[in-house]
């Protein structure tokens, strides 16, 4: 599908080929994940998590499965019963929909929690294989490192208790349209035929609206928001250094299409605030969760605590007990994973080099590190025309 919106018309030749090495990729991940979560011992009858925020996610699916939507709940919240338009779930709305339909297969909501989670394996090895294949990277290479990022530690780590953001299929998507606008790859396009606003209604326009839908009602709107400012900053960054500004209207329509589909989504809640004023108690956020979820360098590649290699648990129990002992056991453990963590150091190797070094040896070096990286790595990681153009936007 994704392919098919570079291209602008339909299935190219090979997307046999891509369907199965896509479905073989979400099998396998699928199996990896059951076997690490050792299913044949579980009953998804019982949740696999049920404490913390997995509470709250337990109580939005019963308010789903029993009452067809969750703002609503007469079950809870005695004697008047519950209702959540103070808290902004609107930024939900896809994961409600996805339990909605998995609760016509069965009204318990341990199981259809459950089946939602085991879901998000496969579903977001499909949609890192779309997106991989669509950046020109090589099939076989696309379907391994498909199973890869739908088993990065972050994935096991939030599990249930944090269950939107374990269903993270959107994040290729997103990471798509960030890098086409750096690229000055057109995601809005006219069509050939047609007049006034419909001249806009291009395939590629069309699926371009419908990932920012998507973002836009998931995971909290947490993924979103990062795709909101990396499209604008993307959109900023290339027009200013190409003095095009196509790059400028394209990042500036991604983010107003979030914004825009977000809003309708969290329609009830605004609405509702509006009518009754803020409740100042929902949600708030403390100053010093800035610090414990701040995605710091070093927790991006520690190894996480409880690592199934001893050493490098203790490594990662240690560093995690020096920054929040108070905490500890409890504060985000976002590390990206060996694989993951390598290509981040290649990137940040690609920056320092812009920074230190003259274009010319920065192109060199560049090209030399390159040569050394097998070729299906070297176009997962960065290429060297790639790299230049990060130099080159580094030195404006």
């Amino acid at each position: 599908m994704v392919r098919a919106w570079i291209k602008g018309v339909g299935f190219r030749p090979g997307a046999r080929l891509d369907l199965a090495a896509g479905a073989l990729a979400a099998a396998v991940a699928a199996g990896i994940a059951m076997a690490v979560l050792e299913l044949w011992r579980a009953d998804l009858a019982i949740p696999f998590s049920y404490s913390n925020d997995a509470d709250y996610y337990l109580m939005l699916t019963k308010g789903v499965v029993a009452h067809g939507w969750p703002y609503v709940n007469h079950d809870l919240g005695v004697p008047f019963g519950q209702q959540l338009y103070d808290f902004a779930i609107g930024g939900d709305d896809l994961d409600l929909l996805i339990l909605k339909l998995l609760g016509l297969g069965s009204h318990n909501p341990f199981v259809v929690t459950n089946l939602f989670y085991l879901a998000s394996f496969p579903l977001s090895a499909l949609s890192a294989f779309a997106v991989m294949r669509a950046l020109g990277i090589s099939r076989a290479t696309s379907a391994a490192c498909a199973v890869l990022y739908a088993l990065a530690p972050y994935h096991f780590v939030r599990g249930e208790t944090h269950l939107y953001l374990s269903m993270d299929f959107m994040v290729p998507l997103g990471a798509y349209l960030v890098v086409a606008i750096w690229s000055g790859t057109p995601l809005f396009r006219r069509r050939a035929r047609g007049r006034g606003p419909l001249a806009l209604a291009s395939t590629r326009s069309l699926l371009t609206v419908a990932i920012c839908a998507v973002l836009a009602s998931s995971a909290e709107l947490y993924y979103a928001g990062f795709v909101l400012v990396l499209a604008l900053v993307a959109g900023l960054v290339r027009g200013a250094a190409r003095l095009e500004a196509r790059s400028l209207w394209t990042g500036a329509g991604v983010a107003v299409a979030i914004a825009a589909f977000a809003a309708a989504n969290l329609a009830p809640t605004l609405a509702y605030a509006s009518r009754h004023g803020r409740n100042p108690v929902v949600a708030e956020r403390l100053p010093q969760e800035a610090d414990a979820g701040g995605l710091k360098l070093a927790q991006l590649l520690a190894p996480v605590p409880g690592h199934r290699i001893e050493a490098l648990a203790r490594l990662g129990a240690s560093y995690a007990w020096s920054q929040h002992p108070e905490t500890f056991g409890t504060i985000e453990q976002p590390a990206l994973g060996t694989v993951a963590a390598a290509g981040f150091v290649w990137l940040l190797g690609v920056l320092a080099m812009a920074v230190v070094g003259t274009e010319r040896h920065t192109r060199e070096s560049i090209e030399d590190l390159a040569s050394a990286v097998p070729a299906d790595a070297r176009r997962l990681l960065v290429t060297p025309r790639e790299a230049i153009l990060v130099v080159e936007t580094a030195r404006l």
